[in-house]
């Protein structure tokens, strides 16, 4: 019965709806993805990644390149905020191991927020 209890509340937990976001360089695959209880903290950081990624492309560039960081952020695309269940966005194996408790690639502590309900919690999910 306790088995079975258990299985019962790993499902709700598969189905809960999260608020996801997805960003990448033009024309290539995404590089971050993130889940959230809130579309705010989803947006947060979605923009957050963007801009970091930004930065990044800015320092690494060569001198006599004229871009700016805002140019580089203008090369970047972004999903939107949308409501899915967890199960839809994290591939099966990844949440069999988060509840196996086994390492997986997503952070079990900010899971276990996302899970709780913590209202500022969110996961950054693996991209392929």
């Amino acid at each position: 019965m306790t088995k079975l209890l258990k299985d019962e509340q790993q499902q709700e937990m598969r189905q809960r709806k999260v608020y996801v976001a997805a960003c990448w360089w033009r024309d290539c695959d995404a590089f971050a993805s993130v889940a959230a209880n809130s579309a705010k903290v989803c947006e947060r950081k979605i923009m957050q990644a963007m801009r970091d990624a930004a930065v990044d492309a800015y320092n690494q560039s060569e001198p006599e390149d004229e871009k700016t960081v805002d140019d580089y952020l203008e090369d970047l695309c972004w999903s939107g905020v949308s409501l899915e269940s967890l199960e839809d966005v994290v591939p099966h194996w990844e949440l069999d191991r988060y509840f196996a408790h086994v390492a997986a690639d997503i952070d079990a502590c900010d899971m276990d927020s996302l899970l709780s309900g913590d209202a500022d919690a969110y996961v950054w999910l693996p991209v392929a």
